[in-house]
Protein backbone atom coordinates (compact mmCIF):
# COMPACT_ATOMS: atom_id res chain seq x y z
CA UNK A 1 0.00 0.00 0.00
CA UNK A 2 1.16 3.54 -0.78
CA UNK A 3 -0.23 6.72 0.80
CA UNK A 4 0.95 10.12 -0.43
CA UNK A 5 1.01 12.45 2.58
CA UNK A 6 1.44 15.69 0.63
CA UNK A 7 -0.59 16.79 -2.40
CA UNK A 8 -2.58 19.85 -3.44
CA UNK A 9 -5.98 20.39 -5.00
CA UNK A 10 -6.95 23.77 -6.43
CA UNK A 11 -5.28 26.60 -8.33
CA UNK A 12 -1.93 28.24 -7.57
CA UNK A 13 -1.14 29.83 -10.94
CA UNK A 14 -1.22 28.96 -14.65
CA UNK A 15 1.60 26.44 -14.16
CA UNK A 16 0.69 24.89 -10.81
CA UNK A 17 -2.90 23.72 -10.48
CA UNK A 18 -4.63 20.38 -10.01
CA UNK A 19 -8.15 19.03 -9.91
CA UNK A 20 -9.21 15.71 -8.34
CA UNK A 21 -9.36 13.92 -11.68
CA UNK A 22 -5.81 14.95 -12.56
CA UNK A 23 -4.51 13.75 -9.21
CA UNK A 24 -6.35 10.43 -9.51
CA UNK A 25 -4.70 9.90 -12.89
CA UNK A 26 -1.26 10.48 -11.39
CA UNK A 27 -2.07 8.21 -8.46
CA UNK A 28 -3.08 5.43 -10.85
CA UNK A 29 0.09 5.91 -12.89
CA UNK A 30 2.21 5.67 -9.74
CA UNK A 31 0.27 2.91 -7.98
CA UNK A 32 -0.86 5.10 -5.07
CA UNK A 33 -3.82 3.94 -3.00
CA UNK A 34 -4.64 7.13 -1.09
CA UNK A 35 -3.50 10.75 -1.01
CA UNK A 36 -3.72 13.41 1.66
CA UNK A 37 -5.00 16.55 -0.04
CA UNK A 38 -5.13 20.19 1.03
CA UNK A 39 -5.50 23.58 -0.67
CA UNK A 40 -2.79 25.73 -2.18
CA UNK A 41 -1.76 28.89 -0.33
CA UNK A 42 -4.29 31.74 -0.45
CA UNK A 43 -3.67 34.29 -3.17
CA UNK A 44 -3.38 37.24 -0.78
CA UNK A 45 -1.16 37.69 2.26
CA UNK A 46 -4.07 37.68 4.71
CA UNK A 47 -6.37 35.55 2.60
CA UNK A 48 -8.94 33.19 4.05
CA UNK A 49 -8.88 29.44 3.42
CA UNK A 50 -12.53 28.96 4.39
CA UNK A 51 -13.89 28.23 0.90
CA UNK A 52 -10.93 26.07 -0.09
CA UNK A 53 -11.32 23.94 3.04
CA UNK A 54 -15.00 23.50 2.19
CA UNK A 55 -14.02 22.25 -1.27
CA UNK A 56 -11.51 19.76 0.15
CA UNK A 57 -14.16 18.37 2.48
CA UNK A 58 -16.67 17.89 -0.34
CA UNK A 59 -14.06 16.23 -2.57
CA UNK A 60 -13.23 13.74 0.17
CA UNK A 61 -16.90 12.96 0.76
CA UNK A 62 -17.22 11.80 -2.85
CA UNK A 63 -13.93 9.91 -3.19
CA UNK A 64 -12.50 7.50 -0.62
CA UNK A 65 -9.04 7.71 -2.18
CA UNK A 66 -8.61 11.16 -0.65
CA UNK A 67 -7.87 12.10 2.96
CA UNK A 68 -8.63 15.76 3.59
CA UNK A 69 -6.47 18.20 5.53
CA UNK A 70 -7.48 21.80 6.09
CA UNK A 71 -5.23 24.78 5.60
CA UNK A 72 -4.82 27.76 7.91
CA UNK A 73 -3.26 31.09 7.01
CA UNK A 74 -1.95 32.43 10.31
CA UNK A 75 -2.22 35.99 8.98
CA UNK A 76 -5.94 35.62 8.28
CA UNK A 77 -7.82 37.75 10.87
CA UNK A 78 -10.26 34.83 11.23
CA UNK A 79 -7.60 32.13 11.59
CA UNK A 80 -8.80 31.04 15.04
CA UNK A 81 -12.34 30.59 13.75
CA UNK A 82 -10.96 28.52 10.88
CA UNK A 83 -9.76 25.95 13.43
CA UNK A 84 -13.40 25.43 14.46
CA UNK A 85 -14.41 25.25 10.81
CA UNK A 86 -11.84 22.53 10.08
CA UNK A 87 -13.06 20.51 13.07
CA UNK A 88 -16.67 20.89 11.91
CA UNK A 89 -15.71 19.63 8.45
CA UNK A 90 -14.08 16.59 10.08
CA UNK A 91 -10.84 17.11 8.18
CA UNK A 92 -8.07 14.86 9.43
CA UNK A 93 -5.24 17.36 9.86
CA UNK A 94 -3.94 20.83 9.03
CA UNK A 95 -1.38 22.26 6.62
CA UNK A 96 0.42 25.22 8.19
CA UNK A 97 2.59 27.35 5.93
CA UNK A 98 5.47 29.43 7.26
CA UNK A 99 5.91 31.63 4.20
CA UNK A 100 5.36 34.75 6.28
CA UNK A 101 7.75 33.55 9.00
CA UNK A 102 5.18 33.61 11.75
CA UNK A 103 5.29 30.08 13.13
CA UNK A 104 6.47 31.37 16.52
CA UNK A 105 3.77 34.08 16.47
CA UNK A 106 0.94 31.61 15.92
CA UNK A 107 0.76 30.30 19.47
CA UNK A 108 -2.98 30.90 19.89
CA UNK A 109 -3.77 28.99 16.71
CA UNK A 110 -1.47 26.12 17.63
CA UNK A 111 -2.88 25.97 21.16
CA UNK A 112 -6.40 25.67 19.80
CA UNK A 113 -5.37 23.03 17.27
CA UNK A 114 -3.55 21.13 19.98
CA UNK A 115 -6.80 20.68 21.90
CA UNK A 116 -7.82 18.28 19.12
CA UNK A 117 -4.36 16.71 18.60
CA UNK A 118 -4.72 17.08 14.84
CA UNK A 119 -1.70 16.10 12.73
CA UNK A 120 0.08 19.25 11.58
CA UNK A 121 2.06 19.49 8.34
CA UNK A 122 4.42 22.46 8.54
CA UNK A 123 6.08 23.84 5.43
CA UNK A 124 9.84 24.31 5.63
CA UNK A 125 12.26 25.76 3.12
CA UNK A 126 15.78 27.10 2.60
CA UNK A 127 15.01 30.35 4.45
CA UNK A 128 16.25 30.66 8.02
CA UNK A 129 12.83 31.77 9.20
CA UNK A 130 11.25 28.57 7.86
CA UNK A 131 13.91 26.28 9.29
CA UNK A 132 12.58 23.34 11.33
CA UNK A 133 14.75 24.57 14.21
CA UNK A 134 11.87 26.97 14.94
CA UNK A 135 9.80 23.97 16.02
CA UNK A 136 11.85 23.94 19.21
CA UNK A 137 10.19 27.25 20.10
CA UNK A 138 6.60 26.02 19.97
CA UNK A 139 4.55 23.58 22.02
CA UNK A 140 2.42 21.05 20.19
CA UNK A 141 1.62 17.58 21.45
CA UNK A 142 -0.08 16.24 18.33
CA UNK A 143 1.87 14.79 15.39
CA UNK A 144 4.06 17.32 13.56
CA UNK A 145 5.18 16.54 10.01
CA UNK A 146 8.15 18.53 8.70
CA UNK A 147 7.34 19.04 5.03
CA UNK A 148 10.13 18.73 2.48
CA UNK A 149 12.44 17.43 5.22
CA UNK A 150 13.50 20.97 6.10
CA UNK A 151 15.11 21.55 2.68
CA UNK A 152 18.65 22.84 3.36
CA UNK A 153 18.00 22.34 7.08
CA UNK A 154 17.42 18.60 6.63
CA UNK A 155 19.98 17.62 9.27
CA UNK A 156 18.09 19.62 11.88
CA UNK A 157 14.88 17.93 10.72
CA UNK A 158 16.54 14.55 11.25
CA UNK A 159 17.65 15.59 14.75
CA UNK A 160 14.13 16.67 15.64
CA UNK A 161 12.51 13.50 14.30
CA UNK A 162 14.96 11.32 16.19
CA UNK A 163 14.62 13.36 19.38
CA UNK A 164 10.87 13.98 19.65
CA UNK A 165 8.27 11.23 19.62
CA UNK A 166 5.67 13.35 17.80
CA UNK A 167 7.85 14.77 14.99
CA UNK A 168 8.06 13.18 11.54
CA UNK A 169 9.73 13.99 8.21
CA UNK A 170 7.94 14.15 4.87
CA UNK A 171 10.44 13.68 2.02
CA UNK A 172 8.39 15.32 -0.74
CA UNK A 173 10.43 16.99 -3.52
CA UNK A 174 13.71 16.16 -1.78
CA UNK A 175 16.78 15.28 -3.85
CA UNK A 176 17.83 11.66 -4.17
CA UNK A 177 21.05 12.25 -2.24
CA UNK A 178 19.17 13.76 0.68
CA UNK A 179 16.58 10.97 0.60
CA UNK A 180 19.40 8.45 0.90
CA UNK A 181 20.98 10.39 3.78
CA UNK A 182 17.65 10.75 5.59
CA UNK A 183 16.83 7.06 5.32
CA UNK A 184 20.30 6.14 6.56
CA UNK A 185 20.26 8.51 9.54
CA UNK A 186 16.63 8.70 10.67
CA UNK A 187 14.46 6.30 12.62
CA UNK A 188 12.53 4.64 9.75
CA UNK A 189 9.33 4.94 11.78
CA UNK A 190 9.59 8.73 11.36
CA UNK A 191 9.82 9.05 7.55
CA UNK A 192 6.79 9.66 5.32
CA UNK A 193 6.35 9.45 1.57
CA UNK A 194 5.01 12.57 -0.11
CA UNK A 195 5.10 14.02 -3.61
CA UNK A 196 3.94 17.65 -3.27
CA UNK A 197 1.91 17.05 -6.42
CA UNK A 198 1.48 18.91 -8.78
CA UNK A 199 4.95 20.36 -8.16
CA UNK A 200 6.30 16.84 -8.70
CA UNK A 201 4.84 13.60 -10.04
CA UNK A 202 4.45 10.95 -7.31
CA UNK A 203 6.03 8.34 -9.56
CA UNK A 204 9.33 10.26 -9.37
CA UNK A 205 9.33 10.40 -5.58
CA UNK A 206 8.47 6.70 -5.31
CA UNK A 207 11.47 5.85 -7.48
CA UNK A 208 13.76 7.85 -5.20
CA UNK A 209 12.71 5.79 -2.19
CA UNK A 210 13.04 2.51 -4.06
CA UNK A 211 16.50 3.51 -5.25
CA UNK A 212 17.53 4.69 -1.77
CA UNK A 213 16.64 1.43 -0.01
CA UNK A 214 15.77 -2.11 -1.02
CA UNK A 215 14.73 -3.00 2.53
CA UNK A 216 11.06 -4.02 2.23
CA UNK A 217 10.31 -3.29 5.88
CA UNK A 218 11.64 0.27 5.60
CA UNK A 219 9.84 0.84 2.32
CA UNK A 220 6.55 -0.31 3.82
CA UNK A 221 7.03 2.02 6.79
CA UNK A 222 7.75 5.02 4.58
CA UNK A 223 5.05 4.30 2.00
CA UNK A 224 2.14 3.67 4.35
CA UNK A 225 2.64 2.24 7.85
CA UNK A 226 3.94 5.43 9.46
CA UNK A 227 1.23 7.73 8.12
CA UNK A 228 -1.46 5.13 8.93
CA UNK A 229 -0.27 5.19 12.53
CA UNK A 230 -0.45 9.00 12.61
CA UNK A 231 -3.98 8.99 11.18
CA UNK A 232 -5.14 5.94 13.17
CA UNK A 233 -6.37 4.16 10.05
Amino acid sequence: MIIDCHSHIGYENEYEHQNPEELIQKMNEAGIDKSIIFPFAPHTKKGSTYDDNEKISKICESNSKFIGFGRINQLDPNALEEVDHIIKLKLKGVKFHTSHCNITKAKKILKKLDEHKLPLIIHTSHQKCTSPINLRKIKYSGPIIIAHAGKDHFKEAINLANEFENIYIDISIVSLGKVQYIIKNTNPEKILFGSDSPYSHPKIDILKIKYATDDKTIRDQIFSKNIKKILNI
